[in-house]
């Protein structure tokens, strides 16, 4: 019985593998053969991560966006400190263009740190001439980790800090703030929206709808 029991298990485990296995497989996509305006860029390399304190080293920055100058024209990045600063300066030398972005976290990491972000992003664009736009903290107000006011304050004092040579400045969010918060729409010169329909629990047949939805949306919105 005991033989019997151990057999009609493996029946079952084997018959659910084959079903899952069936219902994902990959699907092929048509290679890429354009350029894309700007891609996300965090080159952190396979042993690192913010939460570990490891960051990569110009060299591998270097490497990486070597990478990216192959398929894009311009990179974004989300932190202006630990080493990222660099990233304009190495994207100069592939010719691509940046918007960069401060990890502004309300002093999260301990006091000063937002200061500390937002004086090396506009250190950024003094000393870079292809930083095209600088961003001001990343979906904080979706994580109810800062408030719509605190951005808005940040992103005038940098925009105040850089008067000299006019940059769109602004803030990054899913579009429930956006649309939550008429000023901290007010306060960017760009709005800067996430729109992710996996995680708004869209069908996949339904995504690329739900995109142009949200975007026309904000555009009647905000006009």
């Amino acid at each position: 019985m005991r033989l019997k029991a151990i057999a009609a298990l493996a029946i079952v485990v084997a018959i659910n593998f084959a079903a899952w296995y069936l219902l994902n497989r990959p699907v092929a996509q048509r290679s890429w053969d354009g350029y894309i305006a700007s891609v996300s860029f965090t080159p952190y390399q396979a042993d690192q991560g913010p939460h570990d304190k490891k960051y990569p080293s110009v060299d591998q920055i270097d490497h990486d966006m070597s990478l990216v100058s192959r398929v894009s024209d311009g990179v974004r990045t989300y932190d202006a400190l630990n080493g990222f600063e660099n990233i304009p300066r190495i994207a100069a030398k592939y010719g691509l263009n940046v918007i960069a972005g401060a990890a502004v976290n309300g002093d999260k990491e301990g006091a000063g740190h937002d200061d500390l972000e937002l004086s090396s992003l506009i250190d950024m664009w003094k000393h870079n001439k292809n930083v095209k736009g600088l961003i001001v903290g990343n979906e904080q107000v979706l994580t109810n980790s800062m408030t719509a006011d605190q951005l808005v304050a940040m992103m005038k004092k940098v925009r105040d800090a850089t008067r000299r040579r006019p940059v769109p400045v602004f803030t990054c969010e899913n579009s429930e703030p956006w649309f939550k918060h008429p000023e901290l729409a007010a306060g960017s010169d760009f709005i800067c929206v996430h729109i992710l329909p996996y995680w708004d629990s869209i069908p996949v047949d339904q995504a690329i709808d739900q995109i142009f939805k949200v975007r026309t949306m904000l555009a009647e919105k905000y006009p």
